[in-house]
């Protein structure tokens, strides 16, 4: 299959990164909030499966890849004890894994692979890697 990122597309792919980072960054200093009352009133609806695309339906191996590796922590996020603050992160005891630090090496291997992949030259192998078949020849004569 065929692999690596066209420069276009490893420049947006790392600012995307980047500004995630920055975000993750921000969002890390926001202290948890003492609003017992609110807690689930407010809500931030995360998008249906059905809205994301399909990693599965993309040629590109090293994409599709970094695709459903962001699947996997987004799974993670949604489905973590932290999820369920108004926001902020729950604290945990030293020497424990926590969801901050989770998210944070989530973001640092995707970040690790995105670099990786974007300092590949997409390989080109028409005949052995598409994911559909090749088109018949065509009929002779009339």
């Amino acid at each position: 299959m065929p692999n690596g990122l066209l420069l276009a597309d490893s420049g947006r792919l790392l600012d995307y990164i980047s500004d995630y980072k920055r975000y993750w960054d921000y969002v890390q200093t926001v202290p948890i909030p003492d609003t017992p009352e609110a807690h689930g009133v407010w809500t931030v609806p995360v998008p249906d499966d059905s809205d994301v695309g399909d990693a599965n339906s993309i040629e590109n191996d090293d994409i599709r890849q970094l695709l459903m590796q962001m699947e996997v922590y987004r799974l993670e996020m949604v489905n973590s004890q932290s999820a369920r603050l108004t926001q902020g992160f729950i604290p945990v005891p030293a020497g424990q894994p926590s969801d901050r630090q989770r998210f944070s090496d989530a973001i640092v291997r995707i970040e690790n692979f995105a670099r990786y992949i974007a300092a590949s030259q997409p390989s080109d192998r028409p005949e052995s890697t598409p994911m559909s078949l090749p088109t018949p020849p065509g009929h002779l004569g009339t």
